[in-house]
């Protein structure tokens, strides 16, 4: 989970323009998505008995998290350099 938030955080808001701070609060609030699934998986587990078949909510998540990742792919292709103002200073990443 501590690497899944920043690269959905990252992807969701890149290049919203003047919608990023409505899409950050959206991604944000996302977060109630975890307890949702989380209680959809003791349903999962209680009805059929079956632990192992509660953890395919959670699998299915991450896949459409990595298809998402792969869409996007493109779309980030043309990002090679970024300059970020910190302080005084600008850095630029690679």
């Amino acid at each position: 989970m501590s690497l899944m938030f920043p690269t959905i955080f990252a992807l969701g808001l890149k290049e919203l323009g003047p919608n990023t701070k409505i899409g950050g609060s959206l991604v944000v609030m996302a977060i109630i998505g975890g307890a949702v699934l989380t209680s959809l998986m003791g349903l999962v587990s209680e009805r059929l008995h079956s632990v192992s078949l509660a953890y395919t909510i959670p699998l299915v998540c991450y896949t459409v998290i990595a298809i998402y990742s792969l869409v996007s792919l493109p779309r980030l292709a043309g990002c090679r350099t970024e300059t970020v103002k910190v302080g005084m200073r600008n850095i630029t990443f690679e």
